[in-house]
């Protein structure tokens, strides 16, 4: 066990800091509730609009565009990252965005075409959400 440097200055809690231990102290406080703040927002669902795209996005990651500033490709709204690209998760002009179902591969996919796999097409994960990127389908959910 290392013994504490008795020139250290030490704080209880019963002990204020004083001078500029004080200053720094009040500083790291604010810090820590405008901290405190944001993790509460983003625990409750709340994103703020991104007005420029991230510079170094990863697949996973989503954001709020607002549209103007920063237009993905589909207007303002909720977009997520996939294979070097964003996509919309909700249909242009609002509403959750409706995939069509295929049973068989679509004939002339396009980048970013999202669309729900349905037996006994599998592109291949099974059923459920995929987005076309760089070539190829990239499953979603």
């Amino acid at each position: 066990m290392q013994q504490r440097s008795s020139s250290a200055p030490m704080f209880t809690a019963s002990q204020a800091p004083s001078g500029a231990d004080r200053v720094l102290a009040a500083y790291i406080d604010a810090a820590l509730r405008q901290i405190s703040a944001v993790l509460q927002q983003v625990a409750l669902g709340h994103l703020d609009p991104t007005y420029v795209a991230p510079p170094k996005p990863r697949d996973g990651d989503f954001r709020l565009a607002d549209g103007t500033h920063w237009n993905p490709g589909n207007g303002p709204g909720f977009y997520f990252y996939l294979a070097g690209a964003w996509v919309p998760m909700f249909a242009a002009g609002g509403g959750a965005f409706r995939a069509p179902a295929y049973t068989v591969a679509p004939a002339s996919p396009t980048e970013n075409d999202i669309v729900r796999a349905a037996a006994p097409w599998d592109p291949g994960s099974g059923d459920g959400l995929y987005a076309y990127r760089a070539g190829g389908w990239h499953f979603l959910g």
